[in-house]
């Protein structure tokens, strides 16, 4: 699964940003990671741990890593034709 900042809605980017979390690292999630055990009927949801050395929030973190959840709705792939009920003339 690809995704971009485009696919993303404004909101989860912002949390993202504060959360220190990239575009990469979430589609990394998804593509690779291990199965969420809280996962609802009808999503996917991924989990992954990462390494962590970077600047958040003004502070420099080093040696940590951080567990990212990802979930997404499922995407349905066909159409289900819809049964319309013929009426007379």
């Amino acid at each position: 699964m690809h995704i971009s900042s485009s696919d993303l809605h404004p909101h989860l980017l912002a949390r993202m940003r504060q959360r220190g979390v990239t575009v990469e690292e979430m589609e990394e999630t998804l593509n690779h990671g291990w199965e969420a055990s809280d996962v609802k009927p009808g999503t996917i949801g991924k989990v992954m741990v990462f390494d962590y050395e970077a600047e958040w929030e003004g502070q420099f973190y080093q040696g940590l890593t951080r567990e990212i959840l990802a979930f997404c709705a499922r995407i349905c792939l066909s159409v289900c034709p819809a049964l319309i009920p013929a009426h007379p003339g």
